[in-house]
């Protein structure tokens, strides 16, 4: 059998250095959601994008039986969406934590659905002061 010559040797180990690190720089950029007591915001390598005070939720759709939600702020570019167990392309890191912890936060205004891929159903109507 013919000796590996050197320089493929050092090629291939700097090949590897390089998809090591574009793969630590991959997921430094990927955005991070963070939960506290005032409320949600995605942060990208350690910068906030944007925030929403748990205040501001209006609407929380739950679908228990994937651990799925969708909290709607009134901003489609802010609502967040925990998306069901299967059947979606991405998902959050430590997501049982998370889902049981955004649970924690949005307590009884959940609406239960069967599912979050279908139509919700109509909001209540609200309440009026002539009522």
């Amino acid at each position: 059998m013919l000796p590996t010559p050197v320089w493929l040797r050092v090629s291939a180990a700097l090949s590897a250095l390089l998809l090591l690190a574009l793969h630590q720089w991959s997921r430094r950029k990927q955005p991070q959601l963070v939960l506290d007591d005032h409320g949600y915001s995605v942060e990208v390598a350690g910068v906030s994008r944007f925030s929403v005070p748990w205040s501001a939720v209006t609407r929380v759709l739950h679908d228990p039986s994937e651990q799925a939600l969708y909290l709607d702020c009134g901003d489609p570019g802010r609502n967040l969406l925990l998306p069901p167990r299967a059947g979606f392309a991405f998902t959050f890191s430590q997501r049982d934590a998370l889902y049981a912890r955004l649970l924690q936060h949005i307590g009884d205004r959940a609406e239960i659905v069967a599912r979050l891929d279908q139509p919700p159903p109509p909001p209540p109507p609200a309440l009026t002061a002539d009522r």
